[in-house]
């Protein structure tokens, strides 16, 4: 068989489903897509075992392409009727893994295509996949590897766009900035997130005046800088109001709420979110924040101490699967909020679930929190559609809302032999 070269994230290489021994299902509380060619085969396939499966596929009314061609009727209860008490498919049971829709052969693999090159990730959504990409302490790295060149893969984005062929010049010398500044173990996770906002700002800036070339040498000596660790420190660096932080938090986390949230170990996971931070009304009191900053000093700060690796990983994922600094319509600064803003999502119930659990709290939790907010959170559209709309309501300009978001707000509190660290200048 013939082989293509499929660029990828190291974590990769190890995935392999865990079926009926996985703590979630993939198989339940989404739409399941039937591609055109699967659709066909579903309306022929005549076997004991899969009685009934034509009554339970329709043609998708909102079909733009061939891979959302038809869809599974699901349960009343939201599980696909293909999946069986053991959670094993039994399409898959029966005639084969060449019988799945495209959707359930690739998930939670994401293709790419750059340039004309395939990448390969995979959706934090999968806890298998979220145990792989979350917990490795070394860090995500890329890696070039080789496949059958007829395993099948749903396109989820590309570059250069279709409405841009030419693309910009320097996208993937940013692309590569932006990752290393986020691997970059001397600065604060939401320093890097920070400094990834005010390089693209700066990109902007340049785009203005300045020539492809002279933009590209300046990327190359910003790089420069990283790897030497000749960073200089920022000057006038925000503190923002921690109250107005949480409530913008908890108004993107109630809009997702009354969407309905079909995934019970995400509902778990708020359950404990909100206990911990005692949360009765829409009002911030005194009492949750005050916990929420027990909370943090007392066992979540500590834990992340010793534990960064987890959301380096969380953000090197996202911006690597989203083609970051993807433009949204024409805006990278807006790509980069949405990261920014998810992962201040992620961080604020981590903290609240810490002042929850206290000592307990571990690795298991943050793995059990991210996995399952990615899969209620990243496969919304209308809700991610949502998300943006209402951080562009705040009127906050997105490099001012990302340092909102993620600048200290004063709980970071250095030893006596620790020193924030420093910031790069733009």
């Amino acid at each position: 068989m013939s082989k293509r070269i499929v660029h990828s994230l190291n974590y990769m290489a190890d995935f392999h489903c865990i079926g009926p021994a996985c703590e979630d299902t993939c198989c339940a509380g989404w739409r399941i897509d039937i591609d055109r060619a699967t659709y066909g085969r579903y309306e022929q396939l005549l076997h004991p075992e899969l009685d009934g499966l034509g009554g339970q596929i329709e043609p998708n009314p909102d079909s733009d392409r061939d891979e959302n061609f038809g869809r599974m009727v699901m349960q009343a209860d939201q599980r696909c009727p293909q999946l069986r008490s053991d959670n094993l498919c039994r399409i898959q049971a029966a005639v084969g893994e060449g019988y799945l829709s495209d959707v359930c052969s690739a998930f939670p693999r994401i293709t790419n295509k750059v340039e004309g090159q395939l990448e390969r990730s995979a959706s934090l959504s999968c806890p298998a996949a979220a145990r792989l990409i979350l917990l490795n302490e070394q860090g995500i790295r890329f890696v070039v590897m080789e496949e059958e060149a007829e395993q099948r893969h749903i396109l989820a984005r590309q570059w250069p766009p279709a409405d841009r062929p030419s693309g910009d010049p320097y996208w993937k010398q940013v692309r590569a900035l932006l990752i290393d500044i986020l691997q970059t173990r001397t600065l604060r996770i939401e320093d890097r997130l920070l400094k990834g906002a005010e390089l693209l700002h700066a990109v902007q800036t340049w785009d203005k005046s300045e020539e492809p070339d002279t933009i590209s040498a300046r990327l190359t000596a910003i790089a420069g800088e990283l790897a030497q660790g000749t960073i200089p420190s920022r000057d006038g660096a925000a503190r923002p109001s921690l109250p107005e932080r949480i409530r913008l938090l908890r108004k993107l986390l109630e809009a997702r709420m009354v969407m309905g949230i079909p995934n019970r170990r995400y509902v778990q996971c708020l359950t404990e979110v909100f206990g911990g931070l005692a949360y009765t009304s829409s009002e911030l009191t005194d009492d949750s924040l005050t916990r929420y900053m027990n909370g943090y000093d007392r066992y979540y700060a500590p834990f992340m101490r010793e534990h960064g690796y987890l959301l380096e990983n969380y953000a090197v994922n996202g911006c690597y699967q989203l083609l970051l600094p993807h433009l949204h319509k024409r805006d990278p600064l807006i790509g980069w909020l949405h990261l920014t803003a998810q992962f201040a999502l992620v961080e604020f119930q981590l903290v609240g679930m810490a002042a929850r659990l206290e000592a307990r709290f571990g690795l298991d939790d943050v793995v059990r929190l991210i996995q399952s907010f990615s899969k209620t959170m990243e496969h919304a559209p209308l809700y991610q559609k949502r998300m943006i709309g209402m951080l562009k309501e705040t009127g906050v300009p997105p490099l001012a809302l990302i340092e909102q978001l993620v600048a200290p707000t004063g709980l970071e509190r250095p030893t006596a032999d620790e020193s924030e660290p420093p910031l790069m200048a733009m």
